[in-house]
């Protein structure tokens, strides 16, 4: 009774083998052999096609130009508080029908020896028919001392939005703690403008 239980699981078995063995050949004659042997040391690779990395007049290389419509924006503005001034508000312009978005803005402000400076980028997006107004204020640090000089420098990764007809348009508001000497402060943002 056992030799009979036991030969009809070995003929399923070799069934089973037999099935696998007939689906694990290519179904494509244009399917490559690949043996790898006690990797990473030894792999061979048999039927290798012809590769050709180039292009000719023929046979060009297919190019497609992929795009969001981002283009590339980048301000510096050089600001001078004179003496007797505590600070200023400088704005820049967005190209009409674009809406730039700032994503660095950076400070350096060269201000006599001892003072303090602070400084703020303010700029609205139009959402239903209001402009919306967002604001990053910077965290200096002394750089360095250079003879009558105090060098403070700041920059932050931001994300912010600015619309052409937003009012005011994006600005720079510095203010100092004296309004003794020349500042001179350069204040940049970069980001990218898309189409509104």
């Amino acid at each position: 009774m056992r030799i009979s239980i036991r030969l009809p699981l070995l003929v399923v078995a070799l069934m089973l083998l037999a099935s696998i063995q007939v689906n694990a050949q290519p179904k494509d004659k244009k399917d490559k052999e690949v043996v790898v042997v006690n990797t990473p040391l030894d792999v061979t690779v048999t039927n290798m096609p012809t590769v050709v990395v180039g292009n000719t007049v023929g046979e060009p290389v297919p190019v497609i130009i992929m795009s969001d419509g981002r283009q590339p924006f980048q301000n510096t503005l050089l600001i001078i508080v004179e003496d007797g001034e505590w600070g200023k508000n400088v704005e820049f312009n967005v190209p009409a029908g674009k809406r730039l978005i700032i994503k660095h803005a950076a400070i350096e402000a060269r201000i006599p020896f001892g003072q303090k400076v602070q400084a703020v980028l303010a700029a609205g997006q139009i959402v239903d028919g209001s402009v919306q107004r967002a604001a990053t204020r910077f965290q200096f640090a002394v750089v360095t001392n250079f003879g009558s000089w105090d060098i403070w420098v700041a920059d932050v990764q931001t994300l912010m939005f600015a619309d052409d007809q937003a009012s005011p348009p994006p600005y720079w508001a510095i203010v100092r703690d004296s309004n003794s000497g020349l500042a001179r402060i350069e204040a940049s943002v970069s980001g990218y403008l898309v189409d509104k």
